[in-house]
């Protein structure tokens, strides 16, 4: 994880702040007179940032058609509540989630506690030098069926995973590696 004091978290910002003036190429640079429409969005939603990802979005339909959240503690309800909204917003129709199958083009999002399907991959070796806030997103195959996952340690590491990033990563044009 980067780690950025608040001295360097203003540099960085100023920087960028008067690199958005010298490209505006005027001589003076004022906030009211800015030219960017800044989406009215709150700091959740700036965050988080779900929107269509353009031409790609029928190869994403492709690798992400359903969604599965082992686990039944507060934090697995909140990542099923994500998953959903990120998908919804990205690919611009929900995914069908539940627990029920495994199907082709499944992200299955758990821990090696609360998923035997994460077990049965025995990656803990892996999973053990992410370390607690980790997580590991890998294609698979579970049951013979290609699958997207996402393992962690514990619910709070598969949390911290930003929904937009997981369906990202799933591009089939794209790579699909681990990060932690």
């Amino acid at each position: 994880m980067m780690r950025m004091s608040r001295r360097e978290f203003m540099a960085v910002g100023l920087a960028g702040t008067a690199g958005l003036c010298v490209g505006r190429n005027t001589d003076y640079c004022s906030a009211a007179e800015s030219p960017l429409t800044l989406p009215d969005e709150d700091g959740y939603k700036l965050w988080l940032r779900y929107t269509l990802p353009g031409d790609a979005v029928p190869s994403y339909r492709k690798v992400v058609q359903h969604i599965r959240v082992d686990g039944d503690s507060a934090t697995c309800g909140i990542i099923r509540s994500e998953l959903n909204s990120a998908t919804q917003a990205m690919l611009g129709s929900t995914v069908p989630s539940g627990e029920a199958n495994v199907a082709d083009g499944t992200v299955i999002v758990g821990t090696p506690g609360n998923s035997a399907l994460i077990r049965g991959l025995n990656w803990a070796a892996d999973l053990s030098a992410v370390g607690d806030e980790g997580f590991i997103i890998r294609s698979a195959r579970v049951g013979n069926k290609p699958v997207t996952v996402i393992a962690a340690n514990g619910d709070i590491g598969a949390l911290c995973k930003p929904p937009s990033r997981s369906i990202r990563s799933t591009s089939p044009n794209g790579p699909r590696c681990s990060f932690g």
